[in-house]
């Protein structure tokens, strides 16, 4: 359509009310429905259209709700966490929508002249200035109160004359307009006010509670804030004009996180007693909201159309994970479902209607619908057009984001500030809440550290959408700066592989190991570190911080320990002992994994298959639904059929949602030809997860094989625009273009042509001899250089202290010769000589102990300051922060490094690597790779490429380059003089020939 503005886009009269229910999940819902237990929400499914809808990754809500707002993909709105640097970097807060990079539905909105109410979403502080209501998701945040009362025999709340209000205010930039501050004020109720009374409705009958406990001040302050938000709401919906609402209600995520591991039925690490007391607490909470949305729906009236949805489900029954993960945001990773509810109903929506293949991305194009606007082209969503009673057409535009005109959109013109005391507040309850850890006192610190899981996250979001390759850009530098952050390793492994990058998973496998062992040895010091400091301040047994305990986090804040609350230890120590103790463990069970899907994909088959069966055979603990899955798919791959449709089905019967099982046996059914059944089972996944491109690409395979070769075109086509790299769905795509004499089929095979190439340049080896494969190495390599030359900080970070310089490369590049030439020119030699003199280096090997340990001891790196240090390029990731580098990396053609090596190891009599030369080169290469990406990108490293033979060839040019880049007065002349003559010689006979 090209560029729009307001003039020529005119809304129609429609009126929606959107209800956000984090975390609610049809398990729970649907028996209370049949129970006649939430009525006004059974009336809403039967006068409208409902279904699931499928999350995305990261499931973590303040990305998910900017997500819906949007239409887009975290990767394009900027919001990435819980928490963010301030503006001036110096401090740590909340996550604001002054980090959003894109429009809301409500600026959107604004722009056409539609009035909207907005209250609570996540995240909406400081408020928007739309023409409307924006009541930020700061409002129902509760801080202490200086003057409560004691509390009553049997009471929580406060005493009889209570407090005073105006110790209470909410944060500046809560309300806007801010002229509602003082009416909304009255509506916030603070978990002190709630009363037993208030809390008995969700605990179970006949249960003798403990008002004491810990569990049950986390109720009140879930209460309370719902409460909060749903009476601000209601008003506004009374009070003030409204063509859009949205309300977000955050109360079933946190009931849920807080209890639902006590929901019936009781699995059998859950304490009777705590069983008996708490196995109401959920339900009480559904039905809570179902008691708001029978306001909620009389206040908007018939003739308003009614959106309830949720971001994420909730794992409930035989799903719940008995450990929560040591992590940032662990309990959401850990807990959180892949399916939420979405229920629609109100003029033109079909009544009584299913709707299918719903993602969180596609509300705000369905809300831009109803109003008759145009989607955005850059929207990742898409119109729910299933769910009106018309056949609607959507029309597009570019972006919103481009459109601009009389009306504004609402949006804040710069950052905001934010209160500082009340910024400590909501922080303090994101940690109460499990959502981010304690801050460290070290502010420095806490805002790398936030930076950082504000990259992870990104990094989730991008292999959330196939965009593996920027996702490895982002993730090997994290995982290499924070070894034992073993989450971030796993992430970039699965990127490698879905890249097919095989050679350079096998190396970040070794070290991917090798920092789970560095990581146990770090936790038992640090396990004794904190023991001792227990025992000086006098902390009780702390059991509990177990990483075996099934806490979750938001009891865990709140609990102390052998009930004594003045000696409990901080949040902080909490968390440090038992991210320690989860450390120690070996991980065995996803090692086995990662190692069977690099047996399989290097065609070791056999070796696969013996790690199947130790995997089987170590299983005797209950496995999850998913584990069933990737063992079946694991069967597949080895062509053992029977087995994998047995790990499947158990996978199925106990998640039928799963999207892996289904696709499993969808599979299995092709393999049998039995094409029915695999186009039914193919559904159910695409059904479940429509952003699912292995789901296409299984209905395309499975209406091809049935003979619909229309359909399989549209499936197959689907699962290419969402993973342009499957090659698999392409070459059947090709193959049905050219049965359909389809014209584009040529064009389709040049794409299938140019994707294998880019696999095949790296992964395939033997078809070039040894020589073509070494000048493909190098020319790689140069085009690689450019690229980090251009990426790399011109101003590298320089030190108070000396800088120490690095002699690097391969094994027998030429590291040696160059140690001697610095040596012979002034610098310092960092070397204990412990390595004598022989055939292969005659002037000596230049090494220190020391160097060959750095992974696991780095604290002799300040003893060479000053001096030149020799230390291969594998062992360069380790270089420890602090210092100030420079680094003289050693270039040598790939053939000539090999040759040397295995001359080497024959005279030594040693075997060496079991790898056939070409594959050596390469993975030889890839080390080097690995090497460069982290030199370039970390500031306090300058680095210089010098190329072996051209040294040998022109020693005086290079001598020049090298004394240049260190920067010290050097002897030129003595380090020309270094290089062996004969070497030179040869060197020249090499230039001449």
């Amino acid at each position: 359509m090209g560029d729009k503005n307001e003039n020529e886009i005119v809304a129609n009269g429609s009126k929606i009310l959107v209800l956000g229910w984090d975390a609610a999940d049809w398990a729970i819902a649907g028996p209370l429905i049949e129970a006649g237990k939430m009525p006004n929400l059974a009336k809403l499914i039967a006068e409208g259209t409902s279904g699931s809808i499928s999350t995305i990754t990261p499931s973590l809500s303040p990305m998910l709700w900017t997500s819906m707002a949007t239409g887009k993909r975290p990767i394009k709105h900027g919001i990435n966490g819980f928490t963010e640097p301030t503006p001036d970097g110096k401090n740590v807060r909340p996550i604001t929508n002054a980090s959003r990079k894109t429009k809301a539905i409500w600026n959107i909105l604004n722009q056409v002249g539609k009035k909207s109410n907005v209250v609570g979403w996540w995240p909406s502080h400081p408020a928007e200035p739309i023409d409307g209501v924006m009541v930020s998701n700061w409002f129902q945040v509760a801080c202490k109160l200086a003057n409560k009362e004691a509390p009553n025999d049997g009471d929580i709340g406060p005493g009889p004359d209570g407090w005073k209000k105006d110790q209470w205010r909410m944060t500046p930039g809560t309300v806007h307009p801010p002229g509602l501050e003082d009416v909304l004020q009255q509506f916030r109720f603070h978990p002190d006010e709630v009363t037993a009374d208030l809390l008995q409705p969700f605990l179970a009958e006949d249960s003798k509670p403990d008002w004491t406990d810990p569990r049950m001040g986390s109720l009140a302050k879930i209460l309370s804030d719902t409460v909060s938000v749903n009476a601000a709401a209601t008003s506004i919906m009374t009070q003030e004009p409204w063509d859009f609402m949205a309300i977000y209600f955050d109360g079933i995520d946190h009931f849920s996180h807080g209890f639902m591991k006590y929901h019936p039925p009781r699995q059998d690490w859950v304490e009777e007693k705590d069983f008996a007391v708490f196995k109401s607490v959920v339900e009480g909470a559904y039905k809570l909201h179902d008691l708001m949305l029978g306001t909620h729906l009389d206040l908007a009236g018939e003739n308003t159309t009614v959106i309830i949805l949720s971001d994420h489900g909730f794992n409930s029954g035989e799903l719940r994970p008995e450990h929560i993960p040591v992590e940032p945001a662990g309990p959401a990773m850990a807990e959180h479902g892949p399916y939420g509810m979405f229920v629609a109903k109100g003029p033109g929506i079909k009544q009584g209607e299913k709707i299918i293949g719903a993602s969180v991305l596609d509300l705000a194009p369905t809300i831009l619908s109803c109003f008759g606007l145009p989607v955005g082209e850059d929207m990742d969503g898409k119109p729910l057009v299933g769910i009106f009673a018309d056949s609607r057409q959507p029309t597009t535009i570019p972006s919103w984001d481009s459109v601009s005109g009389p009306f504004e959109d609402g949006q804040h013109e710069k950052h905001s500030q934010v209160d500082a005391s009340s910024n400590a507040e909501a922080i303090k309850q994101l940690v109460e809440l499990g959502y981010i850890d304690a801050p460290d006192d070290d502010l420095d610190q806490e805002v790398r550290r936030t930076g950082t899981e504000l990259n992870y996250n990104l990094a989730h979001s991008l292999i959330d959408s196939s965009r593996f390759e920027d996702a490895c850009e982002i993730l090997e530098p994290i995982w290499y700066d924070h070894p034992r952050e073993h989450r971030y390793g796993l992430k970039y492994l699965h990127c490698l592989a879905r890249l097919g990058r095989w050679t350079d998973r096998r190396i970040a496998l070794k070290r991917f190991k090798e920092n789970i062992k560095r990581a146990q040895a770090w936790a038992g010091r640090e396990i004794d570190s904190l023991r001792k400091e227990a025992e000086e301040k006098g902390y009780p047994d702390f059991q509990q911080t177990s990483p075996e305990g099934n806490q979750n986090a938001s009891s865990q804040a709140d609990a102390p320990i052998d009930g004594d609350a003045k000696k409990s230890p901080p949040q902080k120590f909490i968390y440090e002992m038992r991210k320690a103790q989860s450390l120690l463990t070996p991980m065995t069970g996803a090692l086995s994994f990662l190692e069977l899907e690099q047996y399989i994909n290097e065609g070791e088959n056999a070796r696969a298959r013996k790690v199947l069966d130790l995997i089987e055979s170590n299983s005797q603990s209950r496995l999850s639904p998913s584990l069933h899955a990737s063992i079946g798919f694991y069967f597949s791959q080895l062509g053992e059929l029977a087995k994998s449709e047995e790990h499947y089905k158990i996978a199925i019967e106990a998640d039928p949602q799963s999207v892996e099982a289904n696709c499993g046996l969808c599979k299995a059914a092709l393999e049998r030809k039995e094409w029915e059944r695999a186009v039914d089972l193919a559904l159910n996944a695409t059904e479940l997860k429509f952003d699912s491109p292995f789901a296409h690409f299984c209905l395309g395979q499975a209406l091809v094989g049935d003979g619909d070769l229309s359909a399989g075109r549209l499936a197959l086509e689907t699962a290419i625009r969402l993973e342009p790299g499957l090659i698999e769905a392409r070459e059947l795509y090709h193959d049905v273009l050219l049965r359909l004499d389809d014209p584009t089929a040529p064009e389709e095979r040049q794409k299938i042509d140019q994707i294998k190439q880019r696999f095949e340049s790296s992964g395939h080896e033997g078809e070039l001899d040894l020589g073509s494969i070494a000048n493909e190495i190098a020319e790689n390599r140069r085009t690689r250089r450019t690229k980090l030359k251009n990426d790399t900080p011109q101003d590298p970070v320089q030190g108070e202290d000396a800088p120490i310089t690095i002699v690097s490369g391969l094994p027998r590049s030429g590291t040696s010769m160059l140690m001697q030439m610095l040596q012979a020119g002034g610098l310092k030699a960092f070397t204990d000589s412990r390595r004598a003199a022989d055939t292969d280096n005659p002037k000596g090997y230049f090494e220190h102990t020391s160097s060959k340990l750095i992974e696991s001891d780095s604290s002799w790196m300040p003893l060479a300051r000053g001096s030149a240090v020799k230390i291969i390029c594998q062992h360069l990731p380790a270089l420890p922060p602090g210092e100030c580098y420079k680094v003289i990396f050693m270039d040598r053609n790939m053939e000539a490094v090999l040759e040397s090596q295995t001359a080497m190891l024959n005279r030594m009599g040693r075997k060496g690597g079991n790898l056939q030369p070409e594959k050596m080169m390469k993975v030889l290469d890839a080390h080097v790779a690995a090497a460069e990406r982290i030199l370039t990108r970390r500031p306090e490293i300058d680095v210089i490429f010098v190329d072996y033979d051209d040294v040998i060839q022109n020693p005086k040019s290079n001598v020049s380059k090298i004394s240049k880049f260190i920067g010290a007065e050097l002897d030129k002349k003595a380090m020309v003089n270094a290089v062996d003559p004969d070497l030179r010689r040869q060197g020249e006979t090499l230039r001449l020939s």
